[in-house]
């Protein structure tokens, strides 16, 4: 099945929110995941470097459990992303 934008977008920001509300070990997995899916995506469909370099931050942040800094750059994605 080959996932819409708005999907992908969809499953990355319930992930973060998640992290987010629990910043738990299976939570950071769960986030890292959807935002390796993501990164692939904008790489492959919309051919947004920038973009893809910001996702790139997140899973180190999330391994040392900056949620502050990862709230922040999640708000920019989902602006620049739903924008």
């Amino acid at each position: 099945m080959i996932e819409s934008k708005q999907q992908v977008l969809d499953s990355f920001l319930k992930a973060a929110e998640a992290y987010l509300a629990e910043p738990t070990l299976v939570n950071g997995i769960d986030l890292d995941d959807a935002t390796v899916t993501l990164k692939r995506y904008v790489l492959s469909e919309l051919h947004d470097q920038a973009t893809a370099i910001e996702l790139a931050k997140i899973p180190p942040l999330v391994k040392h459990l900056e949620t502050t800094v990862v709230s922040q750059l999640i708000s920019e994605l989902r602006q620049r992303l739903q924008g």
